[in-house]
């Protein structure tokens, strides 16, 4: 009986090696079979038609990169201009701050002024009327009655 310790002999993991490298050859190295062996030799068209697949796959996605190009590019246009737009904004609101800030104490007098003066104007305008009314209703009874 064999010791777990003991050194196992140098042929007993040849065949194991083996298959592990044919496993992980056939993995990494296209077209190598699984025991190692060459495949047979494909045809010129299989291989034109991969090649000619091949290359409308790549057509595809250049006319996909060339898409996705342009929309990055309206799509920093746009931003440019969102851009520029919320800088306007920004100057209209601090223009509108500027103006907000302004005192309103002299406009308000100046309203009060002219209230009064339009106060007093509406009374002397109503005055006047009331006695030319007056005078031309005194008339017309005058006429009527004589």
């Amino acid at each position: 009986m064999k010791s777990p310790y003991e050194a196992p002999k140098e042929n007993e993991f040849r065949p194991v090696l083996m298959s592990i490298l044919r496993a992980a050859l056939s993995q990494t190295i296209p077209g190598l079979g699984a025991h190692g062996e060459m495949p047979r030799r494909q045809s010129i068209d299989d291989r034109l038609s991969r090649l000619a697949k091949i290359l409308q796959d790549l057509e595809d996605a250049a006319a996909a990169t060339r898409e996705l190009r342009d929309e990055a590019e309206q799509t920093k246009e746009e931003a440019e201009k969102l851009k520029a737009q919320v800088l306007e904004l920004q100057i209209d609101k601090q223009a509108a701050e500027k103006l907000a800030n302004v005192e309103v104490e002299p406009f308000l007098r100046i309203l009060d002024k002219s209230r009064d003066q339009g106060l007093r104007r509406a009374r002397l305008e109503g005055l006047a009327l009331g006695f030319l009314s007056g005078f031309a209703s005194s008339i017309a009874v005058w006429y009527i009655t004589s």
